[in-house]
């Protein structure tokens, strides 16, 4: 949940802190003065994650999964 740039949105900047062993909660600002939102991200296992957002304007509320795979 990195800040940085989405498709249909400018840039945006997130502060955030891991509250728990693999919970990560953000809070991102538009630095256009637009959107702001919350999002959490949660560790399944090492490379299952459950992410999700919420956020005024057009881009709502988002839920996914990611899988990550190092080589």
């Amino acid at each position: 949940m990195a800040g940085g740039t989405e498709a249909g949105s400018g840039p945006a900047a997130e502060a955030g802190r891991y509250v728990a062993p693999g919970v990560y909660l953000g809070i991102r600002q538009g630095v256009q003065g637009g959107q702001t939102g919350v999002g959490v991200e949660v560790e399944l296992t090492p490379r299952l994650k459950l992410e999700g957002q919420t956020a005024t304007g057009a881009a709502g509320d988002r839920l996914g999964l990611t899988y990550e795979f190092e080589y």
